[in-house]
């Protein structure tokens, strides 16, 4: 007997299709909204000159140096060396033909942050496959939360962030079986890092016993020797990068894999009781998101903890083994699965059917839940409570994601003052916006207190940048690192080099270039001087200033001439800058270099009188008559780079007028 299909009945039908389609929908909407936050967050803070070249800067040149015939090579502190002969990141290659169509570094930072937004999609199909539309939807909102996941994405470009969605989809493969997809995932995997290997070799080992087989393959039939044939590849390729790719690759610059594990390890013995509850806290923030699920299956998240020992054991570089680092990002794919798959064994404990609905969905609005809170506490993003904070390093401010006039200054006074190819040296954060060259170091490395490596560095080099008015800082516990004095020691190396002059200065952006003509140096001279003259003005109790001139020397070029008296004996950190602009000039600030790189006020002593003289060539289309104004500026201020009020010494003073035609 047929039945009759009435007009309700219809409308229930579709109603029935529309809730099964738009869950599809909103995840694309969501994996799309998400992919653009981190798109805009990513070139925002590049944009803002708040990357540093460790570490987009030397991929950037190394997947540059694909297009050149070069084996991912980029230029380390010792000299040009290949990333292969390292990290082994062959899935640089890929990326190759990008930075041909568009060579720039934020064509990376996009194109990791599509990837990871793309994550979503395996997440909710792993779900999918156990649980209901709205808890599996739920799922992948909050793997997209993830505050691991979010800061590795947020953390520069690199390997292992690139892993973390191509392990998703090699895992949603497994458990879907389809093999040929399962394999090209895999592999794609292995290429973004060589320890890659040690997760996919801790999946294999789980599918070797029925008790550990994760995605419901314990019975399986060919399960062993799926799980041999991935702990072969996997240690196959392992050994193939550390005993074949790397030593082909290294050289007396790279060094070797014990120096690898001293770099990352060496320090390992001599971490105490606080930095071993700051790695408990760095745990705490990877794995609490999701505790209460993974641990109820834990073979399917146990390879993540292949990434996560050696990451919290690790003495690299900064604090290298901190959760907002990249460390963790190929551990995210095992914790959300594991999570999953734990959330599943909770609603399968339900015998009413009703219930085990409920509960599915509260799940998944659990892990959600816990993923949004910790990103709401964790993560730098609009749904973050430090992103709407008002102090540097954090939201919108300038040393984080907040573009300044000074920013867009950078980007015109890199493009006129520095010719392309041309090997140099530059400050930390202009250097990635200078990577289209086979030879680019650093005037002082983040691992230097000083610019130790800078004198050695000099007879590879052409040019110059250091900025003598680093505007990058960030608040570090008491303190903060970065800071307008960043460069100062790399610019007195500069300015007593007897082959370098200074050639081009612009608001604190300064080119030294190596032999230059005479005549195109701008001199930079300071000398301890008698004077008991009347002082013109006082800067506080810290500082008379005994005689000012500005005298023109040339077309648009002046030498100034300032004679200073300490009041006081000034302390080993009392570094102050003395800091000339034209009033109604933008970006026209002159920093003193002679008091504040060759005889900075750290050295000045009570009544000595130093006298400096220095050049400085005016912007050509300035003209008018402008105020010549200065002040003093206390470099131990967080907002000293903005040389406005509250790093100030005394009030500014007006010593004479520029006519310009």
């Amino acid at each position: 007997m047929i039945k009759a299909t009435t007009s309700t009945d219809c409308t229930r039908s579709q109603h029935v299709a529309n809730r099964k389609v738009r869950p599809s929908v909103l995840l694309w909407a969501a994996t799309l909204a998400w992919g653009i936050m981190l798109c805009w967050l990513s070139l925002a803070r590049y944009e803002a000159y708040n990357v540093g070249m460790l570490d987009l800067g030397n991929i950037a040149q190394a997947i540059a140096s694909i297009n050149r015939g070069a084996p991912l090579v980029y230029t380390s502190p010792n000299g040009n060396t290949s990333r292969l002969a390292s990290h082994v990141e062959v899935i640089y290659y890929l990326f190759a033909l990008l930075l041909r169509i568009w060579s720039d570094p934020r064509a990376l930072l996009i194109a990791q942050s599509v990837l990871v937004a793309m994550g979503a999609i395996p997440v909710y199909r792993i779900a999918r496959r156990r649980l209901p539309v709205t808890s599996s939807f739920h799922f992948a909102l909050g793997y997209l939360l993830f505050p691991t996941a979010v800061a590795a994405v947020l953390f520069d470009f690199h390997g292992d962030t690139l892993a973390m969605p191509l392990l998703l989809w090699m895992l949603d493969a497994l458990d879907a079986r389809a093999w040929l997809r399962f394999w090209l995932f895999l592999c794609l995997s292995l290429l973004c890092k060589f320890y890659i290997a040690a997760p996919v070799f801790a999946l294999g080992l789980t599918l070797l016993t029925v008790r550990t087989a994760p995605f419901e393959l314990a019975d399986f039939p060919r399960r062993r020797r799926l799980g041999l044939a991935i702990c072969t590849t996997a240690a196959l390729y392992g050994l193939l990068t550390l005993l074949v790719v790397r030593p082909f690759f290294s050289t007396s610059i790279s060094g070797h894999s014990g120096s690898y594990a001293q770099f990352y390890f060496g320090a390992v013995s001599s971490i105490g009781l606080i930095g071993v509850l700051d790695r408990v806290l760095n745990l705490l923030a990877v794995l609490t998101p999701s505790a209460f699920l993974w641990w109820r299956a834990l073979p399917t998240a146990a390879p993540a903890f292949a990434i996560i020992g050696p990451a919290l054991i690790s003495t690299g570089p900064g604090a290298a083994y901190a959760w907002s680092y990249h460390h963790y990002a190929a551990a995210v794919p095992f914790i959300v699965a594991g999570s999953i798959m734990g959330a599943a064994r909770l609603v399968e404990q339900t015998k009413n059917a009703r219930l085990r609905r409920r509960n599915a969905v509260a799940v998944g609005a659990l892990f959600l839940g816990a993923s949004l809170v910790f990103h709401v506490g964790l993560n730098d993003t609009p749904l973050g409570l430090t992103f709407w904070r008002s102090e540097p390093g954090f939201g919108l401010s300038p040393g984080s994601y907040g573009r300044t006039s000074r920013d867009a200054l950078k980007d015109r006074w890199l493009a006129e003052a520095v010719p392309s190819g041309v090997p140099l040296a530059a400050s930390n954060f202009l250097a990635p916006h200078l990577f289209k060259r086979e030879s680019l170091y650093l005037v002082r490395y983040p691992d230097e207190p000083t610019a130790a490596r800078l004198p050695q560095i000099l007879p590879q080099v052409q040019l110059a940048i250091p900025d003598a008015l680093f505007d990058f800082v960030q608040r570090s516990g008491a303190g903060f690192v970065g800071g307008v004095a960043y460069d100062v020691d790399a610019i007195r190396q500069l300015l007593q080099a007897p082959t370098w002059g200074l050639t081009a200065a612009r608001d604190g952006l300064l080119r030294f270039e190596r032999e230059p003509q005479p005549e195109r140096v701008l001199q930079q001279r300071i000398a301890r001087v008698a004077d008991s003259s009347a002082a013109q003005a006082r800067f506080a109790d810290v500082i008379e200033l005994v005689q000012s001139r500005v005298d023109p020397i040339g077309e648009r070029r002046y030498q100034a001439t300032f004679r200073w008296r300490a009041l006081r004996d000034f302390q080993p950190d009392e570094q102050f800058v003395a800091v000339s602009a034209l009033e109604g000039v933008p970006h026209n600030r002159m920093a003193h270099l002679p008091s504040y790189a060759l005889q900075p006020t750290t050295s000045w002593r009570a009544g000595d009188v130093w006298e400096e003289q220095w050049e400085v060539q005016v912007p050509a289309g300035v003209a008018g008559s402008h105020a010549w104004r200065v002040g003093w500026y206390d470099t131990r201020n967080l907002y000293a780079a903005e040389t406005d009020v509250r790093s100030r010494i005394g009030d500014e003073v007006v010593i004479t007028v520029l006519e310009l035609p």
